[in-house]
């Protein structure tokens, strides 16, 4: 019985992530950090600027980074930690 590089709770987290991270390039620019919208009380861009990306190709890399670290140290995580380390 061997252990999954990736327990299943937290698999399932981060495959909602990636889908949420994706869907959320098609809102990009409500999101975008813009210091003049959040002076003008956009303040939510604050913290969701976070979460969207320039490009296309710039999400990739971000996911991809995150997909291998969780390969790597997956099976040393648990799922509430990985949760808060992100927000």
């Amino acid at each position: 019985n061997s252990t999954p590089l990736i327990p299943r709770p937290l698999l399932f987290f981060a495959i909602g992530l990636s889908l949420l991270m994706l869907a959320l390039q098609s809102v990009q620019p409500t999101l975008l950090y813009q210091r003049e919208s959040i002076l003008a009380g956009e303040a939510w861009r604050l913290w969701t600027g976070n979460f969207v990306h320039t490009n296309i190709n710039h999400l990739a890399l971000n996911l991809a980074g995150f997909w291998i670290f969780l390969l790597l140290c997956g099976q040393n995580l648990h799922l509430k930690f990985l949760i808060f380390s992100i927000i």
